[in-house]
């Protein structure tokens, strides 16, 4: 199906962003994410790029279950809601093999920073002279904490689309 035919030529940008007008005439930008057929008929699945003023948390949950993105989730809690902004970080679709190698390079330099870490919390404070190595591992620390939950994005995402069988997902995470 060629992407582009579904959509007047104004309203596709170069970029290959989507420019819709909301209900006061304002411009919303979004990225095509993915398109698809459902019973004959052409669809595609939009991300917002930048500020999407007006929806609500569970707005966003349920758009997210429909069109089965639940990054939208994520970026609207990083983007839009003043806690998430300061809390969430925004997470990027990935592919398996890169959030493992992504995942693994972090543990791996975890690994070789743990006995600094060890020696750094034995007297319970952090000291002038451990602060800039504390700091590379706390870093490093939010890096896998990231990663993690881009693996755990991958995942909802694969669930949603068919692609991890949910019965056997669902039985193997709640065994013990």
């Amino acid at each position: 199906m060629n992407e582009e035919k579904n959509f007047p030529e104004q309203e596709l940008e170069e970029d290959g962003l989507i420019v819709l007008l909301d209900e006061n005439d304002n411009e919303l930008n979004f990225q095509m994410i993915l398109p698809f057929e459902n019973n004959g008929k052409a669809y595609v699945a939009m991300e917002p790029v930048g500020e999407v003023p007006g929806f609500e948390p569970d707005e966003v949950l349920i758009m997210a279950e429909k069109y089965k993105t639940p990054s939208l989730c994520n970026y609207f809690c990083a983007r839009q809601c003043p806690i998430g902004q300061q809390y969430v970080p925004e997470i990027r679709n990935s592919e398996l093999s890169d959030i493992v190698l992504k995942m693994l390079a972090s543990l791996n330099a975890m690994d070789r920073k743990k006995e600094r870490l060890i020696e750094i919390a034995a007297d319970g404070t952090i000291s002038k002279d451990e602060i800039d190595d504390f700091v590379r591992i706390q870093k490093e620390l939010e890096r896998i904490s990231v990663t993690v939950e881009t693996l755990q994005l991958w995942v909802e995402k694969m669930l949603a689309n068919g692609r991890i069988d949910t019965e056997a997902y669902n039985k193997e995470s709640e065994a013990p």
